[in-house]
């Protein structure tokens, strides 16, 4: 025996996984919900409980039609027992559940925007939308559709989003709305470069940086004294400047606490983001380049992906023999990279790589840059420094 509450539980799932369609026109009216009248044996030996629920449903007060069947039982004699519940429409589950402002402003939101661009309402995928397009205020919708209308008419700005000439529009609406902006600004305006929010709606994005440490003094000397320098790549592309050796480091402190060594500009800190590199042509045309990363599988991928910018790199730290010499200072790699080993990397690191991920040393193993002795990683570095020597050197 299904109760009024029990089917407005019921009809409240249904409105929170169907109404998106609902709002598209798909979905078969009426809808009959069950109420699974009890059966002779529960009115003779519960009479009290199929009294009170022929009643509940007798007061019901909500919308739908209650339709009624008849039993007629030999022992309890005939009678007349809801049955069903039949609900005509959207309004009439919104009005049950309580969800009538809900669906009003949903569909409110859906009109206008239909309005605007007819192809929205039957485009797959924008029902997965609707969702967050119900929590709209009428000023969200309306700068919606204005910033929508903006980019169809602007479709490469190059501007930053703090600069779109739209009333009302500011950086952190933007920002809390991009996957909806982004969805409407696809299907309006059909496929654009790139997938992300910036490129797909011709924004300007915030220019990459990168932090640079100047460890000779020469060389500072020729940018006014400064050492440690974190700026866009185009700008950092213009120093007019000309080391020796370029090191790739990893990890933050780590780059912070080098010490000053004659030709040598540390790159800190760039993860997957490496190949970046490449951009700045003082480091492509430095004679040497070292790298030194976190003994793990995504530590040499990223080595495999700085040398795809810069080839003549040779790795630091990173090789077998240095990762079983700290076997006490192993930690756990949390998520393994289980791509296939990079072309770019040679034949040893391969083999790091290949026996990480075939956990060969034990299972996830990782040799973090900070667990191996600082005394060790000067003299290792100062040696990479000597055996990477340029030829004309």
């Amino acid at each position: 025996m299904l109760s009024p509450s029990a089917a407005r539980a019921s009809l409240l799932q249904l409105f929170n996984r169907r109404y998106p369609d609902w709002l598209r026109g798909v979905g078969e009216w009426p809808l009959r919900v069950a109420l699974a009248p009890p059966s002779e044996q529960q009115a003779v030996s519960a009479p009290g409980a199929v009294l009170a629920w022929r009643d509940a449903w007798a007061q019901w007060p909500g919308s739908g039609q209650v339709t009624m069947i008849t039993r007629a039982w030999p022992r309890v004699g005939k009678q007349q027992l809801p049955n069903a519940l039949l609900v005509d429409g959207p309004d009439t589950v919104a009005a049950i559940t309580g969800m009538t402002d809900t669906w009003t402003q949903a569909r409110a939101t859906m009109d206008r925007l239909a309005a605007s661009w007819s192809a929205l309402t039957v485009l797959d995928g924008w029902p997965s939308l609707t969702r967050q397009l119900a929590t709209y205020t009428p000023e969200d919708v309306t700068r919606l559709i204005d910033l929508i209308t903006w980019i169809e008419a602007t479709p490469q700005s190059d501007l930053y989003v703090r600069q779109v000439p739209v009333r009302g529009i500011d950086t952190k609406w933007i920002e809390t709305r991009t996957d909806v902006i982004t969805r409407v600004v696809r299907d309006v305006c059909g496929p654009r470069a790139g997938t992300g929010f910036l490129e797909t709606c011709g924004f300007r994005g915030t220019p990459a940086r990168i932090r640079v440490r100047v460890l000779c003094p020469t060389l500072r000397a020729q940018l006014g004294g400064l050492g440690d320098i974190e700026a866009p790549i185009v700008d950092l592309a213009a120093l007019a400047i000309q080391p020796t050796t370029i090191l790739l480091v990893e990890n933050l402190i780590t780059g912070l606490a080098l010490p000053d060594r004659d030709g040598v500009v540390a790159i800190i800190g760039l993860g997957n983001g490496v190949s970046l590199i490449g951009k700045l042509p003082w480091i492509r045309s430095a004679p040497r380049a070292l790298y030194w990363g976190d003994v793990d599988t995504h530590g040499m991928a990223i080595l495999a992906l700085a040398r795809t910018a810069v080839p003549h790199l040779t790795s630091v730290l990173m090789d077998e023999s240095t990762l079983l010499r700290y076997r006490d200072a192993w930690g756990d790699e949390p998520v393994q990279m289980r791509r296939q080993v990079p072309e770019t990397l040679t034949p040893p690191e391969a083999a790091v790589l290949d026996g990480l991920q075939r956990d060969q040393w034990g299972s996830r193993v990782r040799l973090e840059q900070e667990r191996i002795p600082w005394t060790q990683v000067l003299a290792s570095l100062d040696a990479a420094l000597k055996n990477t020597m340029p030829a004309t050197a």
